[in-house]
């Protein structure tokens, strides 16, 4: 597994060369099933998922609904503010 970073310069930057470690005729497609955690791994996310693990199958428990109210009511965005800076 490799990891690249694209810089805003338009630059690459390698993060990580995980090589697969098969040793056998196979090559690597043996290997790419398996996880590959870089840094601390799924726990990056944490900020962002308040959601549940669900060990059984190492996957994400879903996140609860956003609340919008009744279909009657539905949100609504303001539209843009008109004058400088707006483009039509």
């Amino acid at each position: 597994m490799e990891v690249y970073q694209d810089m805003p310069n338009g630059t690459t930057r390698t993060v990580l060369i995980d090589p697969a470690r098969s040793g056998s005729g196979e090559g690597s497609a043996l290997n790419l099933h398996r996880h590959h955690d870089i840094g601390i791994g799924g726990r990056a996310f944490e900020p962002f998922d308040r959601g549940g693990w669900n060990p059984r199958y190492d996957v994400p428990a879903p996140l609860p609904p956003t609340p919008f109210g009744p279909v009657t009511t539905p949100p609504s965005v303001p539209g843009p503010a008109s004058g400088g800076g707006v483009w039509a």
